[in-house]
């Protein structure tokens, strides 16, 4: 399951996402973020755009924005959700303490505990008082 949230992502990633897929909307990304395209009108085997940033994706662009002048997102977000994803695993069924992850992922203890707060109110319950510390 992919513990990425595509309501909590910006637009432009959430839609490539959507039709990519989380693994190759990622890659392409990491590898293009923060690139500027013009995207065609319409998608063709073997165009500029495919050749530079493979077929899938640049069929997805071309169907999401055609005839547009588009910079590529950065995965920074991607990123945050999926460390938030493990800091969440570690705490609640890893046995991890707030201090350890404190020093694990260079966080305070406040945005810690504001990324377990977040993740009981999507879950519809209330953060548990006995977290280890």
């Amino acid at each position: 399951m992919n513990p990425v949230n595509l309501k909590a992502l910006p637009y432009r990633i959430r839609m490539i996402a959507e039709k990519l897929g989380m693994e190759a909307t990622y890659q392409l990304l990491a590898e293009h973020g923060a690139e500027c395209h013009t995207i065609p009108a319409s998608f063709s085997p073997g165009c500029a755009l495919a050749k530079h940033l493979g077929e899938d994706a640049a069929k997805v662009l071309c169907q999401l924005w055609p005839d547009t002048p588009i910079d590529l997102p950065k995965p920074d977000k991607i990123l945050l959700q999926w460390r938030d994803a493990e800091l969440i695993h570690n705490i609640t069924l890893g046995g991890m303490t707030v201090m350890q992850a404190v020093k694990k992922y260079n966080l305070t203890r406040q945005r810690i505990n504001q990324i377990l707060s977040s993740h009981w109110e999507e879950k519809n319950l209330s953060l548990p008082l006995d977290l280890p510390t």
